[in-house]
């Protein structure tokens, strides 16, 4: 009940502050130390490409009892439902989509040309331990990271460098135990 209300709340004050500046955010583009106030919405610009998987990952203190909220609007302001695509993981905030050959978020019908924005609010859950941290302004990270094959291009090394791994435990390893073997 409150989730509708909230998102429809971000929603229309997305529409009145349409002349507010945004921040752009590019794919693979890290933006460090930005703060937001308890009832501040920010808005930023995505540049999407055609035919990609992208998530978008805000991560936060562990200390402050926030979570934060985000939501998916086209230049239609057709909402994207967020609900399902966010994954709350420790300190970070996700929410993952897909592009289309047109760089639309894949989900909703669209006549957007790539304009598609980004509508973060924090939301306060629990108690702090400092008495004012909600009045404070709250830093945070944000990213939008494009992914390959589900994973981000980071992990992709990892990935490459246990693969190598597990053939050299699976084929060279035995070899060796073998020969060490057989020399005593």
């Amino acid at each position: 009940q409150y989730k509708y209300l909230i998102i429809s709340i971000l929603l229309l004050l997305n529409i009145l502050s349409f002349y507010s500046k945004s921040i752009d955010l590019y794919p693979d583009q890290l933006l460090e130390k930005l703060f937001i106030q308890k009832e501040e919405i920010q808005n930023f610009q995505l540049y999407l490409e055609s035919n990609c998987f992208y998530e978008v990952r805000i991560s936060r203190l562990g200390t402050i009892p926030a979570e934060f909220k985000m939501a998916i609007i086209d230049k239609n302001s057709k909402l994207y439902d967020s609900n399902k695509l966010l994954r709350n993981l420790l300190d970070v905030d996700k929410i993952s989509f897909q592009t289309d050959d047109l760089a639309r978020v894949i989900g909703k019908e669209s006549a957007g040309n790539g304009k598609v924005e980004l509508i973060v609010s924090i939301e306060f859950y629990g108690k702090s331990f400092e008495n004012e941290i909600s009045q404070q302004p709250i830093p945070y990270n944000i990213v939008l990271e494009t992914l390959y094959y589900g994973a981000p291009f980071s992990v992709i090394h990892i990935i490459w460098i246990a693969v190598i791994c597990l053939i050299f435990g699976i084929y060279f390893l035995p070899k060796l135990i073998n020969y060490f073997t057989l020399v005593k």
